[in-house]
C-alpha cells in the first residue's frame, strides 16, 4: 500500500528519444490526515518474485481518489499498530478509482519475461534507513478495468503509450507491442521501524512514477500527471516463486 506524495510537471528528453520524463514544479501534495486537499492511495499485488530475488514477473498496481472530507487513512493503519490487514486494506481501496496499471516487461532488453528489477534483494533485513537500492520497471494501464462496477476514471489519462522498449532484442525500440504507459524508478530506504506482522517490509520510496499525456485529466483532482513521488510504501513480502 503506498501513498502519493507529490505530483510534478515535467519535460521528456529527446536523445535517447521515448525514454525518461525528467521533473519539475510540485502542483499536487498529499495534505496527510486532516488537510484539505485530499490524498492519491494504492495498492500493488500480485508481483511474482523469480528465482532471482532481485526480478519479479506480474503484478498490478490501483490507484484511488480520497477526499479530505472521507479521509480515513491514517500512519496507524500503516504500521498496523490499531489496524488489521484487512482493514487497513479496505481503507486505502475505497475512494474514487482512478485506473488500474499491470506490469509489463522491457526493464531489460532481450527479456520479456522480468517486469521489475532491482540492484538488491529488497525483502533482505537491515538496519533502519540502511537498506537503500534501486528498482526499475515499466507499466501499461489496463483499459476497461473496474472496481466495485466502476471504471477508472484516469485510465485514459495516463494511457500514453510513449514510452519505448526491446523486449525482442533487436536494437529497434517501440515496435510493435513495445510501448509502454508509465516508467517506474524506484530509489528506496527501508524503514525498519514499518514492518508488521505477517512479512510487512516498510519502506520509502522517491520518484518512481512517469508518464506523459496530453489528454485532460477529469475530477476528482485537476492534476495534469508528468511525475509521482510515492511516499510510505509498505510492502508485503512474498513467497519467492520461479516464473518459466
Amino acid at each position: 500500500m503506498f501513498n502519493v506524495s507529490s505530483v510534478q510537471t515535467g519535460a521528456t528528453t529527446a536523445v535517447p528519444p521515448h525514454t525518461n520524463i525528467g521533473g519539475g514544479d510540485v502542483f499536487f501534495s498529499n495534505d496527510g490526515v486532516g488537510g484539505t486537499a485530499g490524498q492519491i492511495t494504492g495498492i500493488f499485488y500480485g508481483v511474482q518474485i523469480s528465482a532471482d530475488p532481485t526480478k519479479a514477473t506480474s503484478g498490478f498496481i490501483d490507484l484511488f481518489w480520497e477526499d479530505a472530507a472521507t479521509d480515513d487513512i491514517t500512519p496507524a493503519c500503516l504500521a498496523g499498530t490499531t489496524c488489521t490487514p484487512a482493514n487497513s486494506i479496505s481503507q486505502f481501496t475505497d475512494g474514487t478509482f482512478l485506473a488500474r496499471l499491470a506490469f509489463a516487461s522491457g526493464v531489460i532488453n532481450g527479456d520479456n519475461t522480468t517486469f521489475i528489477k532491482s540492484n538488491i534483494d529488497p525483502t533482505t533485513a537491515g538496519p533502519e534507513g540502511q537498506l537503500t537500492g534501486q528498482a526499475d520497471s515499466f507499466a501499461n494501464v489496463v483499459l476497461g478495468a473496474t472496481y466495485n462496477g466502476n471504471l477508472g476514471v484516469w485510465q485514459n489519462v495516463l494511457n500514453g503509450d510513449w514510452f519505448w522498449v526491446d523486449t525482442n532484442g533487436n536494437t529497434v525500440f517501440g515496435e510493435p507491442g513495445e510501448t509502454r504507459d508509465v516508467r517506474f524508478s524506484n530509489r528506496f530506504n527501508q524503514l525498519v521501524s514499518w514492518n508488521g506482522a505477517g512479512g510487512t517490509v516498510g519502506a520509502i520510496s522517491n520518484d518512481p512514477a512517469r508518464v506523459l499525456t496530453a489528454a485532460a485529466v477529469p475530477e476528482p483532482a485537476s492534476l495534469t500527471l508528468l511525475g509521482l513521488g510515492l511516499a510510505g510504501l509498505a510492502a508485503r513480502r512474498r513467497k519467492a516463486q520461479s516464473r518459466a
